[in-house]
């Protein structure tokens, strides 16, 4: 009998050994009960610790790959200069759906700060002066760069992303491609 209920188990063992573990779950700090950070499992980043400011920093290195856009930020300090340019990257699926997300927000658009070699690469000095003179909307393309300093933030209902380039992982393919738009509170 021992034996029979041994073998019956076999099994069940195997599925247990084949789940999969769920997600880290973060609540959000200081409040929003209905805004929980999502971290898949076999994530490239790590819950570090919330900074004085309220949003999540994460810890490790990853490949990002996707959409590109070279933008006119809405709050600039220098309005007409070169620090009122942003890039956003919309991630292929396959990364991120591996990075941390707020549950139920929509799409991740990550954010990308960096000592301007980025935004060089992507956009030359005529793209550049079109851009801050509103003469062009974006300069659009597909990248793959190796980021860190993974960020999760949020305020008027809005989340917000945003990961510091490191280094090139492919050279980047500058391209004409639609860009939406809708960043800030209220979009």
């Amino acid at each position: 009998m021992k034996a029979f209920v041994r073998i019956a188990a076999l099994p069940f063992a195997a599925l247990l050994v084949g789940a999969t573990p769920a997600a880290q779950e973060i609540p959000w700090r200081g409040g929003a009960a209905d805004w929980v950070i999502i971290v898949p499992k076999g994530s490239p980043v790590k819950f570090n610790d919330w900074h004085e400011y309220g949003y999540a920093r994460f810890d490790g290195r990853f490949v990002l790959t996707g959409q590109y856009a070279l933008t006119l930020t809405d709050n600039c300090e220098r309005p007409g200069t070169e620090d009122c340019l942003v890039v956003d990257i919309d991630p292929d699926p396959e990364i991120a759906a591996r990075l941390p997300r707020v549950k139920n927000h929509g799409d991740v658009w990550i954010t990308i700060s960096e000592d301007g070699r980025f935004l060089r690469s992507i956009a030359g000095p005529r793209e550049r002066a079109k851009l801050l003179s509103g003469k062009i909307r974006s300069v659009t393309g597909r990248t793959s760069i190796v980021a860190d300093q993974f960020s999760v933030g949020g305020d008027c209902e809005q989340v917000w992303y945003s990961a510091r380039f490191v280094a090139f992982a492919k050279p980047p393919k500058p391209a004409r491609t639609r860009f939406g738009g809708g960043f800030g509170c209220g979009y």
